[in-house]
Protein backbone atom coordinates (compact mmCIF):
# COMPACT_ATOMS: atom_id res chain seq x y z
CA UNK A 1 0.00 0.00 0.00
CA UNK A 2 3.11 2.13 0.46
CA UNK A 3 3.93 2.15 -3.09
CA UNK A 4 0.27 3.09 -4.70
CA UNK A 5 0.28 6.48 -1.72
CA UNK A 6 4.02 7.01 -3.13
CA UNK A 7 2.85 6.86 -6.43
CA UNK A 8 -0.45 8.91 -6.07
CA UNK A 9 0.26 11.38 -9.09
CA UNK A 10 1.85 8.79 -11.30
CA UNK A 11 -1.87 6.72 -10.84
CA UNK A 12 -3.56 9.97 -11.22
CA UNK A 13 -1.97 11.05 -14.52
CA UNK A 14 -2.76 7.58 -15.49
CA UNK A 15 -6.17 8.17 -14.92
CA UNK A 16 -7.12 6.48 -12.00
CA UNK A 17 -9.80 7.65 -10.14
CA UNK A 18 -9.55 5.51 -6.84
CA UNK A 19 -8.02 2.67 -5.48
CA UNK A 20 -10.36 0.75 -3.56
CA UNK A 21 -8.13 -1.72 -0.93
CA UNK A 22 -10.27 -4.61 0.54
CA UNK A 23 -9.87 -8.09 2.66
CA UNK A 24 -11.98 -10.66 4.44
CA UNK A 25 -12.43 -8.72 7.14
CA UNK A 26 -14.16 -6.45 9.23
CA UNK A 27 -14.35 -2.88 8.82
CA UNK A 28 -13.04 -2.06 12.36
CA UNK A 29 -9.41 -3.87 11.58
CA UNK A 30 -9.87 -1.93 8.04
CA UNK A 31 -10.38 1.41 9.68
CA UNK A 32 -7.41 0.86 12.28
CA UNK A 33 -5.04 -0.58 9.12
CA UNK A 34 -5.82 2.80 7.14
CA UNK A 35 -4.66 4.74 10.21
CA UNK A 36 -1.43 2.57 10.55
CA UNK A 37 -0.41 2.64 6.83
CA UNK A 38 -1.06 6.64 6.98
CA UNK A 39 -3.65 6.53 3.90
CA UNK A 40 -6.66 7.06 6.07
CA UNK A 41 -8.44 10.34 4.51
CA UNK A 42 -6.25 10.05 1.29
CA UNK A 43 -8.05 11.22 -1.44
CA UNK A 44 -7.36 8.38 -3.58
CA UNK A 45 -6.63 5.10 -1.58
CA UNK A 46 -10.17 3.84 0.33
CA UNK A 47 -9.99 0.28 2.90
CA UNK A 48 -13.14 -1.92 2.67
CA UNK A 49 -13.78 -5.02 4.42
CA UNK A 50 -15.74 -8.05 2.38
CA UNK A 51 -16.85 -9.32 5.87
CA UNK A 52 -18.59 -12.32 4.47
CA UNK A 53 -16.74 -13.16 1.51
CA UNK A 54 -19.44 -11.73 -0.89
CA UNK A 55 -17.83 -9.82 -3.10
CA UNK A 56 -14.59 -12.41 -3.10
CA UNK A 57 -16.64 -15.22 -3.61
CA UNK A 58 -18.67 -13.59 -6.78
CA UNK A 59 -15.30 -12.81 -8.63
CA UNK A 60 -13.69 -16.25 -7.42
CA UNK A 61 -10.70 -14.79 -5.63
CA UNK A 62 -10.80 -16.90 -2.56
CA UNK A 63 -7.56 -19.02 -1.87
CA UNK A 64 -8.14 -22.82 -2.12
CA UNK A 65 -4.88 -23.52 -1.31
CA UNK A 66 -5.29 -25.43 1.97
CA UNK A 67 -2.03 -23.67 3.51
CA UNK A 68 -3.31 -20.04 4.36
CA UNK A 69 -6.85 -21.56 5.54
CA UNK A 70 -5.31 -24.30 8.30
CA UNK A 71 -3.03 -21.15 9.24
CA UNK A 72 -5.70 -18.25 9.37
CA UNK A 73 -8.63 -20.62 10.08
CA UNK A 74 -10.83 -18.54 7.92
CA UNK A 75 -11.08 -17.95 3.78
CA UNK A 76 -8.88 -15.46 2.61
CA UNK A 77 -8.71 -13.31 -0.70
CA UNK A 78 -6.07 -13.89 -3.05
CA UNK A 79 -3.66 -10.48 -3.46
CA UNK A 80 -4.63 -9.80 -6.70
CA UNK A 81 -5.47 -6.40 -8.72
CA UNK A 82 -8.61 -5.40 -11.19
CA UNK A 83 -8.16 -2.59 -13.28
CA UNK A 84 -11.84 -1.55 -14.00
CA UNK A 85 -13.44 1.28 -15.89
CA UNK A 86 -17.26 1.80 -15.51
CA UNK A 87 -17.85 -1.62 -13.71
CA UNK A 88 -15.60 -3.32 -16.72
CA UNK A 89 -12.64 -5.36 -15.75
CA UNK A 90 -10.13 -4.41 -17.97
CA UNK A 91 -6.90 -5.77 -16.52
CA UNK A 92 -6.42 -9.14 -14.19
CA UNK A 93 -3.28 -9.31 -11.80
CA UNK A 94 -2.89 -11.97 -9.41
CA UNK A 95 0.24 -12.54 -6.92
CA UNK A 96 0.39 -16.24 -6.57
CA UNK A 97 2.17 -19.64 -7.25
CA UNK A 98 2.91 -22.74 -6.73
CA UNK A 99 4.12 -22.83 -3.45
CA UNK A 100 3.19 -18.89 -2.54
CA UNK A 101 -0.54 -19.09 -3.03
CA UNK A 102 -0.55 -15.56 -0.56
CA UNK A 103 2.34 -13.95 -2.65
CA UNK A 104 4.40 -12.78 -0.03
CA UNK A 105 6.95 -15.23 0.02
CA UNK A 106 9.62 -13.11 -1.69
CA UNK A 107 8.46 -9.68 -1.23
CA UNK A 108 10.55 -8.33 -3.98
CA UNK A 109 10.09 -11.68 -6.27
CA UNK A 110 8.28 -11.96 -8.92
CA UNK A 111 5.05 -13.07 -7.94
CA UNK A 112 4.38 -10.24 -5.58
CA UNK A 113 5.58 -8.28 -8.34
CA UNK A 114 2.77 -8.77 -10.18
CA UNK A 115 0.42 -6.87 -7.75
CA UNK A 116 2.74 -3.98 -7.14
CA UNK A 117 2.42 -0.33 -8.73
CA UNK A 118 5.18 -0.13 -10.50
CA UNK A 119 3.51 -3.33 -12.57
CA UNK A 120 0.30 -1.87 -12.83
CA UNK A 121 1.47 1.53 -14.04
CA UNK A 122 3.01 -0.68 -17.22
CA UNK A 123 -0.58 -2.10 -17.62
CA UNK A 124 -1.82 1.49 -17.52
CA UNK A 125 -0.03 2.44 -20.21
CA UNK A 126 -1.71 0.46 -22.32
CA UNK A 127 -5.06 1.35 -21.47
CA UNK A 128 -4.67 5.14 -22.27
CA UNK A 129 -7.47 6.61 -19.56
CA UNK A 130 -7.62 10.08 -19.79
CA UNK A 131 -5.47 11.59 -17.17
CA UNK A 132 -6.88 12.94 -14.23
CA UNK A 133 -5.43 16.30 -12.72
CA UNK A 134 -3.77 15.70 -8.94
CA UNK A 135 -6.08 15.58 -6.38
CA UNK A 136 -7.64 18.64 -5.13
CA UNK A 137 -8.27 19.91 -1.56
CA UNK A 138 -11.31 21.36 -0.34
CA UNK A 139 -10.19 24.41 -0.05
CA UNK A 140 -9.03 24.82 -3.77
CA UNK A 141 -11.83 23.73 -5.44
CA UNK A 142 -15.41 22.28 -3.31
CA UNK A 143 -18.53 24.27 -3.66
CA UNK A 144 -19.61 23.41 -0.44
CA UNK A 145 -17.76 25.97 2.46
CA UNK A 146 -19.06 24.01 5.38
CA UNK A 147 -19.27 20.13 4.98
CA UNK A 148 -20.46 19.84 8.76
CA UNK A 149 -23.89 22.39 7.86
CA UNK A 150 -24.13 21.27 4.51
CA UNK A 151 -24.69 17.39 5.71
CA UNK A 152 -26.63 18.34 8.51
CA UNK A 153 -29.13 20.61 6.47
CA UNK A 154 -29.49 17.45 4.33
CA UNK A 155 -31.08 15.63 7.44
CA UNK A 156 -33.37 18.25 7.60
CA UNK A 157 -34.65 17.50 4.17
CA UNK A 158 -38.10 16.36 3.88
CA UNK A 159 -38.00 12.73 1.26
CA UNK A 160 -35.10 10.80 -0.11
CA UNK A 161 -31.65 12.48 0.10
CA UNK A 162 -28.79 10.55 -1.90
CA UNK A 163 -25.13 11.43 -1.63
CA UNK A 164 -23.50 10.09 -4.88
CA UNK A 165 -20.45 10.82 -7.19
CA UNK A 166 -20.84 10.34 -11.11
CA UNK A 167 -18.44 7.66 -11.90
CA UNK A 168 -19.37 5.52 -9.18
CA UNK A 169 -20.96 2.07 -10.58
CA UNK A 170 -22.73 1.37 -6.99
CA UNK A 171 -24.19 5.31 -7.18
CA UNK A 172 -25.41 4.77 -10.87
CA UNK A 173 -27.14 1.64 -9.68
CA UNK A 174 -28.63 2.64 -6.78
CA UNK A 175 -29.77 5.80 -8.43
CA UNK A 176 -31.14 3.54 -11.56
CA UNK A 177 -33.11 1.73 -8.87
CA UNK A 178 -34.61 4.47 -6.93
CA UNK A 179 -35.43 6.60 -10.30
CA UNK A 180 -37.84 3.37 -10.57
CA UNK A 181 -40.14 4.65 -7.67
CA UNK A 182 -41.13 7.74 -9.54
CA UNK A 183 -40.53 10.38 -6.89
CA UNK A 184 -38.99 13.14 -6.33
CA UNK A 185 -34.98 12.90 -4.62
CA UNK A 186 -32.65 15.10 -3.90
CA UNK A 187 -29.17 13.93 -5.10
CA UNK A 188 -26.17 15.62 -4.31
CA UNK A 189 -23.26 14.25 -6.77
CA UNK A 190 -19.89 15.17 -4.58
CA UNK A 191 -17.74 15.11 -7.45
CA UNK A 192 -19.33 17.80 -9.49
CA UNK A 193 -19.23 19.87 -6.04
CA UNK A 194 -15.53 19.83 -6.16
CA UNK A 195 -15.25 17.32 -3.01
CA UNK A 196 -12.20 15.04 -3.27
CA UNK A 197 -12.21 11.47 -2.78
CA UNK A 198 -13.09 10.54 0.87
CA UNK A 199 -13.08 14.40 1.51
CA UNK A 200 -15.19 16.31 4.21
CA UNK A 201 -18.85 15.78 3.54
CA UNK A 202 -17.94 11.98 3.50
CA UNK A 203 -16.39 12.13 6.84
CA UNK A 204 -19.27 14.26 8.22
CA UNK A 205 -21.46 11.39 6.92
CA UNK A 206 -18.80 8.26 8.25
CA UNK A 207 -19.81 10.21 11.74
CA UNK A 208 -23.34 9.83 11.37
CA UNK A 209 -23.80 6.27 9.10
CA UNK A 210 -20.21 4.81 10.45
CA UNK A 211 -19.91 4.68 6.03
CA UNK A 212 -17.37 6.32 4.23
CA UNK A 213 -17.99 5.31 1.09
CA UNK A 214 -21.14 6.19 -1.44
CA UNK A 215 -23.95 5.94 -2.46
CA UNK A 216 -25.36 6.47 0.90
CA UNK A 217 -29.45 7.16 0.81
CA UNK A 218 -31.37 9.05 3.35
CA UNK A 219 -35.31 9.13 3.98
CA UNK A 220 -36.46 12.44 6.28
CA UNK A 221 -32.81 12.12 7.38
CA UNK A 222 -33.12 8.19 8.98
CA UNK A 223 -30.14 6.64 7.38
CA UNK A 224 -31.38 3.72 4.56
CA UNK A 225 -27.95 2.35 3.37
CA UNK A 226 -26.03 1.91 0.12
CA UNK A 227 -26.04 -0.27 -2.63
CA UNK A 228 -26.66 -3.44 -1.20
CA UNK A 229 -29.37 -2.32 1.18
CA UNK A 230 -31.44 -0.98 -1.38
CA UNK A 231 -31.18 -4.37 -3.53
CA UNK A 232 -32.46 -5.89 -0.51
CA UNK A 233 -35.22 -4.05 -0.38
CA UNK A 234 -36.07 -3.83 -3.91
CA UNK A 235 -35.90 -8.16 -3.92
CA UNK A 236 -37.53 -8.33 -0.45
CA UNK A 237 -40.92 -5.54 -2.27
CA UNK A 238 -40.51 -3.02 0.94
CA UNK A 239 -38.54 -0.64 -1.29
CA UNK A 240 -41.29 1.61 -2.10
CA UNK A 241 -42.75 1.10 1.27
CA UNK A 242 -39.39 2.25 2.78
CA UNK A 243 -38.81 4.83 0.77
CA UNK A 244 -41.80 6.43 0.59
CA UNK A 245 -43.63 6.01 4.32
CA UNK A 246 -40.18 6.64 6.12
CA UNK A 247 -41.81 9.16 9.32
CA UNK A 248 -40.59 12.51 9.37
CA UNK A 249 -38.26 13.12 12.42
CA UNK A 250 -36.24 9.39 12.44
CA UNK A 251 -32.73 10.93 12.73
CA UNK A 252 -29.91 8.65 11.97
Amino acid sequence: MPGYLAKAAELRQAGIHEVLVYCVNDGAVMKAWAKDQKVDGSPLITLLADTRGEFTKAIGMFMNHPGPKDALGTDRCKRFVLICEDGVVKRKEVSEGPDDPAGDNEPDGPVTAKTRVENILKLLQGLKFPPLKADPTPEQTSQIPNAKKFVADAMQTSGIVVFSKTYCPNCVHALGVLSGLKTDMVVHQLDTLGEPANGPVQQELEKITGQLTVPQVFVDGKFIGGRSEIDELQAAGTLGQTMLQTDKGMGA
